[in-house]
């Protein structure tokens, strides 16, 4: 985080695009236009936590919406429908659904709009199942309670918990999903990314150059590593019989 704040401040990797960088003064390199690959791949952190933060956002924001409406009108129609697509949803590969939003949303707006779009579509689904499950907890009281009080102070925090929990995991997909969309040719513009590095090293790697991969893998792979036993070490410590599995999407 430390990386992209001082990224998007410009203290450093400000210069990720200036072309005919000398090799030698560069940690890894330059590509085949002259750009510091090592600036590069610090300013992908930048364009990382922008696209992750930004979708996980929206994902819990819909996420929350839904899972509350579904939790509070169990059994409604509304709450029926939701369910069924979420049945529906799971029965596709992630990748692969992300992609086909993505080309049917492509046709029509060739932004980047079209990746924050795909992507919120499918990764809301986590979080309001946590939701709805917490909501459907709290209201089971009633059986136990012939008036139903306000939330606890525990039943927030822990719907807050696990909501924090799971756009960790929304935010770490959302990193591999685009290293995906950039590999087949579609990713956010006008900057650089960690996957757009990836895909350019396919035209490298046949001649021996590394750099670009070599790079771009040295700050995504310890970075969703960490982030994955982050949110795990967060889990186990709100329950450690929770499966892990039973959550993440």
């Amino acid at each position: 985080m430390i990386i992209a704040l001082g990224a998007h401040l410009g203290l450093w990797a400000s210069n990720w695009n200036e072309l005919r960088v000398e090799p030698q003064n560069t940690w890894f390199g330059v590509n085949q236009l002259g750009q510091d690959i090592f600036s590069r791949a610090v300013y992908s952190t930048k364009t990382a936590f922008s696209l992750g933060l930004s979708i996980a956002l929206q994902a819990t924001l819909l996420g929350v919406f839904i899972g509350c409406l579904c939790g509070f009108f169990r059994k409604s129609w509304f709450d029926k429908c939701c369910l069924w697509c979420i049945r529906c949803l799971h029965c596709f590969p992630i990748y692969f659904f992300v992609i086909a939003i993505f080309y049917i949303l492509y046709n029509w707006d060739t932004r980047s709009t079209s990746i924050y779009i795909a992507m919120t579509t499918i990764f809301w689904i986590p979080i309001a199942k946590c939701v709805r499950k917490e909501i459907i907890k709290w209201q089971s009281l009633k059986n136990h309670q012939e008036n139903l009080q306000p939330p606890t102070s525990d039943t927030v925090f822990r719907i807050a918990y696990t909501t924090f929990i799971q756009a960790i995991f929304v935010f770490t997909n959302v990193i591999k999903l685009e290293v995906a969309l950039a590999y087949i040719g579609h990713s956010v513009i006008n900057t650089v990314s960690w996957g757009k590095m990836i895909a350019e090293s396919t035209t490298e790697i046949h001649i021996g150059v590394y750099s670009n991969f070599k790079a771009a893998i040295f700050f995504l792979i310890p970075l969703t590593i960490a982030l994955g036993l982050f949110a795990r070490a967060l889990q186990n410590s709100l329950d450690p019989k929770t499966d892990i599995n039973n959550l993440s999407y």
